[in-house]
């Protein structure tokens, strides 16, 4: 199959051969682990013509595929993914080059397309998935969704309409960079963080931030975009260290406890949006069912903190 695709040239759009390759290999699948995840995501790229002989076309300008092409430069990429929901399969379904994003009108046509073609191989979507960018939250509101009914149907199939936790936790800790976050009396400061690093960082017995960084704390343009860095930011191990140092008062800081408390429901609440396993020794990482109650409380007590958030 590698081998396969590797001899494929591709171009912006669907790929009907590769797409009928796919298509036999889900023929062999079981009902379960048919059920998939829609993925999509966009990135910026660097402005490059070129001539492709084997297609003889020029590529690099505006191509979105079944919506035709335009001679604006391409400066983004859209990438739509699809990935198993009970198994651990993936594959790119198609992409698209823009010149300035893929607008809201734009996406839901794509999106439209590609369910089309993900229920002619075979598979079952279950949900869209993307990060909060505008014409992505534009996209969930042309498609119908709402806060209180994030659902939407598109060639007769139920979707549901989901943000991706990793990003929200990235777009959190760039926020607390640049400024604290009040929750009614309370006062969430990233500068906890930097001190406890800082007094961590010269112990000279056990350390308890030892997967945290300078690049965590201080993170370059490029850096911010890595939701793995944001994610250790809010861990039970710097919970953990922050209470620490406040206990052996090497850290004085009135708003410490409440950035640790902060930092330990950020974690619970991605565990609880992260279930991996049926069975799990930590309560928020077992799925989500009526004999689970440890999710849900954490889950409304998260939504609750937030609707009572504000930027300092």
């Amino acid at each position: 199959m590698r081998r396969w695709l590797k001899s494929i040239e591709y171009t912006p759009g669907f790929i009907n051969d590769y797409l009928n390759q796919i298509k036999i290999k889900v023929s062999a699948m079981l009902y379960t682990d048919r059920k998939c995840v829609i993925l999509l995501d966009e990135m910026s790229i660097q402005k490059c013509i070129e001539y492709n002989k084997v297609l003889d076309i020029i590529e690099g300008f505006e191509d979105l595929g079944p919506l035709g092409r335009s001679p604006n430069y391409a400066k983004h990429a859209l990438v739509i993914m699809v990935r198993g929901l009970y198994t651990n399969w993936k594959f790119p379904l198609c992409y698209f080059l823009s010149g300035n994003g893929a607008s809201g009108n734009e996406l839901v046509n794509l999106i439209k397309q590609s369910v089309k073609q993900i229920l002619d191989i075979g598979l079952l979507p279950t949900s869209i998935v993307c990060d909060q960018g505008s014409q992505n939250r534009k996209l969930f509101s042309l498609l119908g969704g709402t806060e209180i009914n994030p659902l939407c149907v598109i060639h007769g199939q139920s979707l549901n309409l989901i943000y991706d936790i990793s990003n929200f936790i990235k777009s959190l800790r760039n926020n607390l960079i640049t400024g604290d976050i009040q929750i009614k009396n309370k006062i969430i400061s990233f500068q906890d963080v930097f001190k406890t690093y800082n007094i961590d960082s010269k112990s000279n017995t056990a350390c308890g931030m030892c997967k945290i960084t300078r690049i965590h704390l201080n993170p370059n343009p490029f850096q911010k975009m890595s939701c793995k860095l944001a994610l250790q930011i809010f861990s039970n191990s710097v919970s953990a260290a922050i209470k620490t140092c406040l206990q052996t008062g090497e850290l004085k800081s009135k708003t410490a406890k409440d950035t640790a408390d902060f930092l330990l429901e950020i974690n619970n609440t991605f565990d609880a949006c992260n279930s991996k396993h049926l069975y799990d020794k930590n309560p928020y990482k077992k799925p989500m069912s009526e004999k689970n109650q440890d999710i849900f409380e954490q889950l409304k007590k998260t939504i609750s903190t937030f609707q009572n958030a504000k930027k300092n």
